[in-house]
Protein backbone atom coordinates (compact mmCIF):
# COMPACT_ATOMS: atom_id res chain seq x y z
CA UNK A 1 0.00 0.00 0.00
CA UNK A 2 1.10 3.32 -1.02
CA UNK A 3 0.51 6.15 1.45
CA UNK A 4 1.88 10.17 0.53
CA UNK A 5 2.84 11.57 4.10
CA UNK A 6 3.46 15.62 3.94
CA UNK A 7 4.81 18.35 6.18
CA UNK A 8 6.33 18.33 8.42
CA UNK A 9 10.10 16.75 8.23
CA UNK A 10 12.75 18.10 9.87
CA UNK A 11 16.04 17.09 11.27
CA UNK A 12 15.53 17.96 15.59
CA UNK A 13 19.38 19.13 17.16
CA UNK A 14 19.41 17.59 21.00
CA UNK A 15 21.13 18.65 23.26
CA UNK A 16 21.34 18.34 27.40
CA UNK A 17 21.85 21.44 28.87
CA UNK A 18 23.83 21.19 31.95
CA UNK A 19 24.01 23.56 34.41
CA UNK A 20 27.78 24.28 33.95
CA UNK A 21 27.56 24.48 29.61
CA UNK A 22 24.39 27.00 30.46
CA UNK A 23 26.38 29.23 32.67
CA UNK A 24 29.12 29.29 30.28
CA UNK A 25 26.85 30.32 27.22
CA UNK A 26 25.55 32.59 29.63
CA UNK A 27 28.92 34.50 30.76
CA UNK A 28 29.83 34.73 27.21
CA UNK A 29 26.49 37.53 26.73
CA UNK A 30 25.83 40.60 27.23
CA UNK A 31 24.06 40.34 30.75
CA UNK A 32 21.74 43.75 30.34
CA UNK A 33 19.97 41.79 27.19
CA UNK A 34 19.09 38.93 29.12
CA UNK A 35 15.29 38.60 31.05
CA UNK A 36 13.50 35.52 31.14
CA UNK A 37 10.98 35.56 28.82
CA UNK A 38 10.10 33.58 25.75
CA UNK A 39 11.01 35.48 22.31
CA UNK A 40 8.83 35.44 18.87
CA UNK A 41 12.46 35.06 17.03
CA UNK A 42 15.82 34.64 17.85
CA UNK A 43 18.38 37.65 16.69
CA UNK A 44 21.18 37.25 19.43
CA UNK A 45 22.73 35.04 21.51
CA UNK A 46 20.91 37.01 23.81
CA UNK A 47 17.67 36.60 23.01
CA UNK A 48 18.39 32.71 22.59
CA UNK A 49 19.33 32.79 26.77
CA UNK A 50 16.32 34.74 27.58
CA UNK A 51 14.08 32.02 26.00
CA UNK A 52 16.33 29.22 27.36
CA UNK A 53 15.76 30.73 31.13
CA UNK A 54 11.85 30.89 30.03
CA UNK A 55 11.55 27.20 29.17
CA UNK A 56 13.82 26.33 32.10
CA UNK A 57 11.70 28.11 34.50
CA UNK A 58 8.03 26.96 33.32
CA UNK A 59 9.10 23.46 32.33
CA UNK A 60 8.22 23.61 28.47
CA UNK A 61 9.95 23.58 25.11
CA UNK A 62 9.71 26.00 21.90
CA UNK A 63 10.53 25.77 18.20
CA UNK A 64 11.93 29.41 17.88
CA UNK A 65 13.24 31.04 14.67
CA UNK A 66 16.95 32.08 14.60
CA UNK A 67 16.80 35.23 11.85
CA UNK A 68 20.31 34.69 10.74
CA UNK A 69 22.44 31.86 9.00
CA UNK A 70 26.02 33.38 11.04
CA UNK A 71 23.82 33.05 14.70
CA UNK A 72 22.60 29.71 13.07
CA UNK A 73 26.07 28.36 12.78
CA UNK A 74 27.69 29.89 16.12
CA UNK A 75 24.52 28.27 18.12
CA UNK A 76 25.39 24.62 16.10
CA UNK A 77 28.79 25.39 17.26
CA UNK A 78 28.80 25.96 20.67
CA UNK A 79 26.96 22.49 21.88
CA UNK A 80 27.94 18.67 21.00
CA UNK A 81 24.79 18.08 19.33
CA UNK A 82 22.51 14.59 18.53
CA UNK A 83 20.24 14.55 16.16
CA UNK A 84 17.03 13.10 15.62
CA UNK A 85 14.12 12.68 12.62
CA UNK A 86 11.45 15.61 13.51
CA UNK A 87 8.25 16.61 12.03
CA UNK A 88 5.10 14.30 11.71
CA UNK A 89 5.09 13.18 8.09
CA UNK A 90 9.38 12.03 8.50
CA UNK A 91 8.13 10.35 11.80
CA UNK A 92 5.25 8.36 10.33
CA UNK A 93 6.62 7.54 7.17
CA UNK A 94 9.45 5.75 8.83
CA UNK A 95 7.16 3.88 11.22
CA UNK A 96 5.11 3.31 8.02
CA UNK A 97 7.84 1.57 5.78
CA UNK A 98 9.01 -0.28 9.56
CA UNK A 99 5.00 -1.71 8.77
CA UNK A 100 5.80 -2.76 5.96
CA UNK A 101 3.81 0.06 4.03
CA UNK A 102 5.71 2.34 1.16
CA UNK A 103 5.25 5.87 1.78
CA UNK A 104 5.99 8.25 -0.11
CA UNK A 105 7.63 11.46 1.80
CA UNK A 106 6.85 14.77 0.67
CA UNK A 107 10.15 16.68 1.48
CA UNK A 108 11.55 19.28 -0.50
CA UNK A 109 14.42 19.87 1.24
CA UNK A 110 16.17 16.77 2.03
CA UNK A 111 19.66 17.37 3.03
CA UNK A 112 22.03 14.57 3.85
CA UNK A 113 21.66 14.68 7.53
CA UNK A 114 18.17 13.95 7.55
CA UNK A 115 18.11 11.96 4.55
CA UNK A 116 20.68 9.71 6.88
CA UNK A 117 17.72 8.92 8.82
CA UNK A 118 15.16 8.21 7.03
CA UNK A 119 14.26 4.24 6.82
CA UNK A 120 15.07 2.53 3.81
CA UNK A 121 11.68 1.89 2.66
CA UNK A 122 10.85 5.84 2.50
Amino acid sequence: MKIICAYPVNLDALYDLGEERISRFIQSADPSGIKSEMKGSIRSREDLISSLLYCIQHGSGAEILVESLQLAEEIEASFPWSFRLGGNAGIMANLLAELGARPILNAPALEPRLAALLHPGV
